[in-house]
């Protein structure tokens, strides 16, 4: 078998198993590979293995009956132990927000989730570079919103004017979104790019984002 078809086979089978995860069930899906967090994970094993990957302290807002009125920074405001041992009980939820957080040379500008009754009910992630975009992992969220989904994305051409020394320029936001639900599950994926429109079409930044969401009630398990 030569280099180029072992490739072939070693990409396809690893988009097939990497669904470990991110195998049958949307529930187990990992959108950043080397964070073990997806819906339905017990909150003290993500958050164990995210944390290996933080640059800063993540901001939380939780309380009893999905009613947030505690807010703070963990390991800052609050012991990461009071955080996860409140957040393991029933009728608690939160949301958490991690900044800069940083895999391999992949950094993230914003990693959100959620949590209820203990476990993982909702992801929120944002990417941003200034330059080109690496499409791996927009194409490894794409390819497994598609394995359940048909639709076609929305398309969206925004336009604003900004003043820039002295000149006013437009600055042109095109975006594509991919929104689909699979059983009680909703998913979103959103690439958007901004260009300067009236000089030299020039790219000055790119961002996905990724969301998934599983209602909290106080029968989440």
């Amino acid at each position: 078998m030569n280099l180029k078809k072992f490739s072939i086979f070693f990409i396809f089978f690893y988009f097939i198993f990497n669904i470990e995860g991110n195998g049958s069930t949307p529930s187990k899906f990992k959108p950043i590979e080397k964070i073990d967090l997806y819906i339905g994970k017990n909150i003290d094993a993500s958050y164990k293995s995210l944390k290996n990957y933080l640059t800063s302290n993540c901001s939380v807002t939780f309380g009893y009956d999905m009613k947030l009125d505690n807010n703070g920074y963990i390991n800052s405001s609050f012991s990461e132990y009071e955080i996860i041992n409140f957040l393991m009980k029933q009728n608690t939820s939160s949301l958490i927000s991690c900044k800069k957080v940083k895999v391999d040379n992949l950094q993230i500008s914003r990693f959100g989730f959620g949590t209820c009754n203990g476990k993982i009910n909702n992801i929120d992630i944002s990417i941003f570079k200034t330059k080109i975009l690496n499409n791996n992992i927009l194409d490894q969220w794409l390819y497994y919103l598609k394995s359940f989904s048909q639709k076609k994305p929305k398309l969206n051409n925004e336009t604003r004017t900004a003043l820039i020394s002295g000149e006013n320029i437009n600055f042109v936001n095109t975006s594509k979104t991919w929104a689909d639900k699979n059983d009680l599950d909703i998913f979103t994926v959103i690439h958007s790019s901004i260009e300067v429109a009236e000089k030299k079409k020039i790219i000055t930044g790119n961002k996905i984002n990724f969301s998934q969401l599983k209602k909290c009630s106080k029968f989440y398990q």
